[in-house]
């Protein structure tokens, strides 16, 4: 796939927000807190972006150092692939320590299922939508993108 195709970002489509209580943590099913975001440096690859810990001290997820917690965004939008729970999943990207540091992926918005995909259009090599050499890889564009 040409560089350009992939940095080509189509139309951003407003966020579907769920409220919190419809989505509780999915260790201990308690409410989750609304906080901002996880960093602010824009070397982080989730800086910027609003993250939802469990607000039980005494569940795994709601004690844990603030980068281990689990987080969920529900900036997801509409128009973006759905997860195997039925719902719009969530665009990140690849932090520098990855082997593809800076390309996109797609994951459950919601932290419910394992839903993972480093397709540009969402399919996943696990549920056998794509194989590993279809793959199209992607820079994402409904994240913070001033990675350096």
């Amino acid at each position: 796939m040409p560089l350009q195709d992939m940095l080509e970002s189509p139309e951003t489509p407003s966020p579907v927000l769920a409220k919190e209580e419809e989505h509780p943590c999915t260790e201990c099913g308690k409410q989750r807190s609304r906080r901002g975001s996880v960093a602010s440096s824009p070397r982080h690859a989730n800086a910027g972006r609003t993250y939802f810990p469990c607000t039980n001290s005494r569940c795994r997820k709601g004690s844990a150092r603030l980068m281990q917690r689990d987080f969920v965004t529900w900036d997801a939008h509409g128009e973006n692939p759905k997860c195997d729970c039925g719902l719009p999943s969530r665009q990140g990207r690849l932090g520098l320590d990855d082997p593809k540091p800076g390309y996109g992926f797609w994951e459950c918005a919601f932290g419910s299922c394992k839903y993972r995909s480093r397709d540009r259009k969402g399919r996943s090599i696990e549920n056998g939508e794509v194989s590993a050499d279809q793959v199209q890889p992607f820079i994402p564009w409904l994240v913070y993108s001033d990675v350096k």
